[in-house]
């Protein structure tokens, strides 16, 4: 319906809502007209706010009630659809009811792949699709998530907290937006202080101790544990930490490195160069998760280190898909998977309204031994 004469569209004397008369001229295009063929995209929100020279903001509750009501269906970064005449005024069946946003770091990673593959098993089981969301951290990238997915009526997200400068304000903030569109959320592998969600992680203190008595077993006094500045790793340190409290070891000896990262992958291991260069004395390396033990790994072979010769090593998830080689390096691998679908599961229960008790539920990682830490 062209509006020729450039005039906006207004309410009629029964003084329906604007966005009300938008949402049905839409909808007769898809079902009377069959302007826009099933699975076919629909034009950007762009050129229908000029077309039919509107708000944006009106447009968008238009295509809102028409997601849950399952006329169209929104993806993240490609657009909006129309969906399946089975779906038509059917909003049980798909929108607000069906879609779980994810935010994740990176499916790349092996931590990113596994979660991923948790979660999308456990909801395929219960008939949820999920919208995949990599912020790579990046607070800009998670805003505009959260705008769309806000707009295709998400009934729920999963969230790996984003590591920021500003960890506590800016999760806050995220929690915040998503409260007020009344959408739950349960946390993976990091938690969010004075939050009280639901969150999902592993024994990261306890692990970290089991690994640093086996260095320690193995009579590496002088450790160099190399880590990101986050809560998380601030965990695993100080599980490395007091194994070496229980043995009534120095804690000077355990020299403990908190890193600012960039995640530009050139100018980080540049970093870890530096740090190997002016720390020669110690005999092991303690990598606090998978992207500095691939760093490490990389600067130990630049530098012509040998593992375990020169120095022993051990890392957090381990990948199959990494570069390491196969049984060579020790590593702590943790549950992802399971921590995939347990999240699944929560929110699952969340938007179902089943009540849930245990609100930190924690799964074990475990220790798998290779062959990059020797005895001295």
């Amino acid at each position: 319906m062209k509006n020729n004469n450039n005039k906006r569209y207004t309410t009629n004397t029964a003084q329906i809502p604007l966005y009300i008369n938008i949402k049905n001229i839409i909808q007769q295009r898809i079902t009377l007209e069959a302007r826009w063929k099933q699975g076919e995209k629909i034009p950007p929100e762009r050129e229908l706010v000029k077309e039919l020279n509107i708000s944006r903001n009106t447009l968008r509750k238009a295509l809102d009630i028409l997601i849950s009501e399952g006329y169209i269906f929104s993806e993240v970064g490609r657009g909006t659809f129309v969906n399946s005449r089975q779906y038509w005024d059917n909003a049980s069946i798909i929108g607000k009811s069906k879609l779980i946003g994810l935010f994740i770091p990176d499916v790349s990673s092996d931590f990113g792949k596994r979660i991923v593959r948790g979660v999308e098993d456990y909801l395929q089981k219960r008939n949820y699709s999920l919208i995949l969301c990599q912020d790579h951290y990046s607070l800009e990238k998670t805003y505009k998530y959260i705008n769309s997915l806000t707009r295709s009526a998400v009934a729920g997200v999963i969230l790996n907290p984003i590591l920021t400068d500003n960890f506590i304000i800016d999760n806050l903030q995220i929690l915040h937006i998503l409260k007020e569109e009344d959408i739950p959320v349960v946390l993976i592998d990091r938690e969010i202080p004075e939050s009280n969600l639901i969150s999902i992680k592993t024994n990261n203190e306890e692990i970290s101790f089991i690994a640093t008595e086996y260095l320690l077993n193995n009579n590496h006094q002088q450790i160099l544990i190399i880590r990101r500045d986050s809560e998380i790793a601030s965990q695993r340190a100080l599980g490395a930490k007091n194994a070496y409290r229980k043995r009534g070891l120095d804690l000077i000896n355990c020299h403990d490195i908190a890193l600012k990262l960039t995640y530009k992958r050139n100018r980080d291991l540049h970093t870890i160069i530096s740090i190997l260069q002016n720390n020669t004395h110690n005999t092991a390396v303690f990598a606090m998760d998978e992207y500095i033990g691939k760093l490490f790994y990389h600067a130990a072979m630049k530098l012509g280190i040998k593992i375990p010769e020169d120095i022993s090593f051990i890392t957090f998830d381990h990948p199959e898909e990494s570069s390491f080689d196969e049984n060579k390096i020790s590593y702590i691998e943790q549950p992802l998977i399971k921590m995939g679908n347990v999240a699944a599961k929560a929110i699952i229960d969340c938007i179902e309204s089943k009540s849930i008790q245990n609100k930190q539920q924690i799964s074990k990682s475990r220790l798998v031994y290779g062959q990059s830490i020797r005895m001295i």
